[in-house]
């Protein structure tokens, strides 16, 4: 698993990561250091618990004392032996169903992860508890921080590439407020996936449900509507390609347009004869439907597809076929 935040603090810094990283994989929960460490806790403990989301258990809430010329740091864990020992079952029981359910590669992960965490998961506030990977992946409540901590020990026990960002949010009325997400990487590039906000398109959702995957393998122009970080803490994210148009799961494809380049390119990108998607746009049935049909038709007549053209909707989600004849 990918240490980055580990890599962006200074040097003594670095050095007490290592040390907290050791004492809590041994189940320790206090460490003393020779030497007086007054600053930069904030910024290592953050790093270590973003890195490391198996780190679950400790609080937020950590006490720093220096002594002569020693400092010791002391936390407090969430949960008992007991209970650690039943979350340590979930996690890896989570684990394994994600994996069982795979078919593909990285992209395939990655939206199986997203799935299966927010149709099990809530949003639901709590600063000590929910936000925490089993937060989310044991309890099934979460706060952002939650749901991008379950995303990053999921893909990082797939093997793949991710992490934690925290930033802000702008509600509808423009106020923002603390935010956590990931930083997603394949084919060379970056992307941002957001789970809290993604449930946040999908309320209610349950398991099977139809799933629209917005904030999913977004750029950072598509992520700045809504979204602010630290820009130079982390790579660039600039391919644009999915901002309209997001891999789904059992619902199919995700687009959030009825926009003619949206559906062309994801008719010619996946390819074939049935597609199955979701359109975000709101309006007119039938307006939706001849733009829909317009667009999976010239799209038959470019690869030469010969027979009957068929397009329904259900419950937001489009289906089109080319039925030979």
């Amino acid at each position: 698993m990918i240490e980055y935040w580990k890599a962006r603090l200074g040097r003594r810094e670095q050095e007490i990561y290592t040390s907290l990283y050791d004492a809590l994989s041994r189940g320790e929960l206090s460490l003393e250091i020779p030497r007086i460490v007054t600053g930069g806790w904030k910024e290592t403990v953050e790093a270590l618990v973003f890195d490391h989301p198996e780190f679950y258990f400790i609080s937020q809430q950590y006490a720093v004392n220096v002594r002569g010329l020693k400092t010791r740091v002391e936390f407090r864990s969430l949960y008992s032996p007991r209970q650690m020992a039943e979350i340590e079952r979930e996690l890896s029981a989570a684990v394994e169903e994600v994996r069982r359910s795979l078919s593909g590669g990285y992209e395939d992960a990655e939206r199986k992860v997203a799935a299966y965490i927010i149709s099990h998961t809530v949003y639901e506030q709590d600063e000590e508890y929910n936000q925490n990977a089993a937060s989310a992946l044991c309890f099934h409540r979460a706060q952002c921080s939650g749901f991008a901590k379950a995303v990053k020990y999921l893909m990082d026990r797939l093997g793949k590439w991710c992490i934690v960002l925290k930033g802000t949010l702008r509600d509808n009325s423009g106020a923002a407020g603390p935010h956590a997400w990931n930083l997603v990487a394949f084919d060379g590039k970056y992307y941002h996936l957001d789970a809290t906000s993604m449930l946040g398109a999908n309320p209610g959702i349950r398991r099977g449900e139809p799933i629209k995957y917005h904030y999913f393998n977004n750029s950072d122009a598509a992520m700045r509507r809504t979204h602010s970080w630290d820009a130079a803490s982390v790579p660039a994210c600039t391919d644009t390609r999915y901002d309209n148009l997001a891999f789904g799961a059992e619902a199919g494809e995700s687009i959030d347009t009825v926009s003619l380049s949206a559906l062309k390119a994801y008719f010619t990108r996946k390819g074939g004869t049935k597609f199955r998607f979701y359109i975000a746009e709101k309006g007119n049935f039938s307006q939706l439907q001849q733009k829909v049909m317009s667009v999976f038709m010239e799209y038959c007549r470019e690869h030469r597809y010969a027979g009957r053209v068929s397009l329904s909707c259900t419950r937001d989600v489009w289906q089109a076929e080319i039925v030979s004849c």
